[in-house]
């Protein structure tokens, strides 16, 4: 699975991004959670969504990491318990995508993954006005070294 961080600085006196008073706050967080619930958007999408249009979050990385539990399921080709199996099936293109590719098969799954996670992203996040200052890159975090490993643009 490819973890998503969103990096931004925002300040709350910057009237470009104007405070949202809390009742309305819970508005939107019930309106999105009905949504979610329902399966018609991409609430990981409306997070991003969020984060560059009112936190001013200009740089999206999507992080893939060593042993992935959920990139590891998905390559066995079996299903998991629960909501997880939501996340395996997600995963499958990548693991079809990475197959027969010379190298490690869950390394060369997990980087699928995160291309695919980060084309999602740029094809189909609506980033308004703000989408020619936001950069989307990936990387690869090494559980046993603790590095990361850029992907070149």
């Amino acid at each position: 699975m490819a973890t998503i961080a969103l990096c931004g600085w925002a300040m709350a006196a910057d009237p470009a991004n104007p405070s949202v008073g809390p009742d309305e706050a819970l508005s939107r967080l019930k309106a999105g959670n009905a949504r979610f619930a329902q399966s018609k958007v991409s609430t990981g999408l409306g997070s991003i969504e969020y984060a560059v249009d009112h936190l001013g979050t200009r740089l999206i990385v999507v992080l893939g990491h060593s042993r992935c539990g959920a990139v590891t399921a998905a390559l066995a080709g079996g299903s998991a318990p629960g909501h997880i199996n939501s996340l395996v099936r997600d995963i499958q293109p990548a693991v079809a995508a990475a197959k027969g590719k010379e190298g490690d098969a869950l390394a060369n799954a997990i980087h699928e993954n995160d291309a695919q996670v980060a084309k999602k992203i740029r094809d189909h996040a609506q980033l308004g006005e703000f989408a020619s200052q936001v950069r989307i890159i990936e990387a690869y975090y090494n559980l046993d070294t603790g590095k990361v490993e850029w992907t070149a643009e």
